[in-house]
């Protein structure tokens, strides 16, 4: 396998069931990083260090007051524009828009609805260009607001019967992935679908093998599954035990660098969107004889197997999940039958010296700068960051476990909050 890794060119998919040629790629394979996930395991951590992730630290206490009352939410956007911040505490979600550097609020942006300026999904996209922030909305359309909540119309994106699963602009194009499993209209069998500025389709890159197909066999067990708040599973196990499933991160496409990075379904690869639309890999994970191979995905086999759930990225380093008895786990669940708990590990690759560090997810990463609260990465902000977002009460708890915190100066911004508050984000960088 490691060989493999070393001397093809062809797509590092574990969902097929022989390698091919990837369509539109194009890469020496030998300069592709290798983060060895294999070696950390076998000197596994017992947890994570926040100086591994950076060397400051900053906190953020949002602004609270009756018209912007969060709730306990865990997302966020943050943009060169401010930051927007979903909430669902008055029964229905709403979008706030805050300055991050002061936390101070600035207003509600838009609403849900199917009136002409009503939209359907959370979190938006945001488009560095004209710096507004796109809302999904039935069937196939993006509604366009900016962080002072003022309307500027709406584009529908054409050839596609519904949005695809995530969207990013880059370079004057909106480029949109699309799941595995999607099989809505034109989009079936794509991996990215790129679209002009007003949402013409002007070009796609198709996904390199077909997804297994078990029309006609009786489904016995059907479920979806979140996992650590970093992806979704969503499986289907068959009469005859054949089990098919979809693995999706919460955030398949992203930017770093100035490139796009790709990370697809039960796919060991990071891969960059070059010129001419040709994907390039970028970082292969390698689990050595514990990857997950066809035959064992087929069978619904995974017990001793990992699978990469999902990463966050930044200039210097790469933050990722990996899942052991992904399968198992997610097979074992029956209605009323609870929470399930994979067995979730974290890792972070410093790109610099190549180093990779793996440790059981745990309670997060452990903050052995300001020996503050454990750090949770959610998602990274505009220029390189990595960020969590922290509920008030948690943080009150703590600082009454913890009384001699008061004379930690760099907690100093923490003392003023309260129970009821809105969240505090959490930001460490080496800036």
């Amino acid at each position: 396998m490691r060989n493999f890794l070393f001397f093809s060119f062809v797509i590092l998919l574990l969902g097929l069931a022989s390698c091919g040629s990837l369509p539109n790629a194009s890469a020496s394979s030998s300069e592709v990083p290798i983060i060895d996930v294999e070696a950390a395991m076998a000197d596994l951590q017992d947890g994570l260090k926040l100086s591994d992730f950076g060397s400051r630290v900053c906190y953020v206490p949002l602004e609270t007051s009756d018209s912007c009352l969060i709730g306990q939410t865990q997302w966020a956007l943050w943009s060169e524009s401010g930051l927007l911040v979903p909430s669902s505490s008055r029964n229905e979600v709403r979008m706030y828009s805050f300055d991050m550097e002061t936390g101070r609020f600035i207003t509600n942006v838009g609403h849900r609805g199917e009136d002409p300026k009503g939209y359907k999904g959370t979190l938006p996209y945001y488009n560095g260009c004209d710096s507004l922030l796109y809302f999904g909305r039935r069937p196939n359309q993006l509604q366009k607001y900016d962080y002072q909540g003022n309307y500027h119309g709406k584009i529908a994106l054409s050839s596609c019967r519904t949005l695809p699963y995530s969207l990013l602009w880059s370079d004057s194009v909106w480029i949109g992935y699309h799941e595995a499993r999607e099989k809505a209209g034109i989009a079936k069998g794509r991996l990215l679908s790129i679209f002009s500025p007003d949402g013409t389709l002007v070009d796609t890159v198709a996904r390199p093998y077909v997804f297994p197909d078990y029309a006609g066999r009786e489904i016995v067990r059907i479920g979806t599954f979140g996992i650590a708040n970093f992806g979704m599973i969503s499986l289907e196990v068959y009469k005859d035990g054949k089990v098919s499933g979809s693995l999706t991160a919460r955030q398949p496409l992203w930017r770093c660098d100035g490139c796009v990075r790709i990370k697809d379904s039960f796919n060991d690869t990071i891969y960059s969107l070059g010129e001419g639309n040709v994907l390039c890999p970028t970082y292969v994970f390698d689990y050595g004889d514990k990857t997950l191979d066809e035959a064992s995905r087929l069978k619904g086999q995974s017990d001793g197997k990992f699978v990469t759930v999902g990463v966050l990225e930044t200039s210097g380093k790469i933050y990722f999940l990996c899942v052991d008895k992904l399968f198992e786990t997610a097979g074992a669940w029956r209605p009323g039958s609870g929470k399930l708990n994979f067995e979730v590990f974290a890792g972070i690759y410093d790109k610099l010296s190549g180093t990779v560090q793996v440790a059981p997810i745990g309670e997060g990463v452990v903050d052995d700068i300001n020996g503050f609260l454990p750090f949770t990465p959610r998602f990274c902000g505009p220029h390189g960051e990595f960020v969590d977002i922290l509920q008030a009460y948690e943080v009150v708890e703590w600082l009454e476990a913890h009384p001699e915190a008061k004379d930690n100066p760099r907690l100093a911004p923490l003392l003023k909050v309260k129970e009821e508050d809105n969240p505090v984000v959490v930001i460490v960088s080496d800036k």
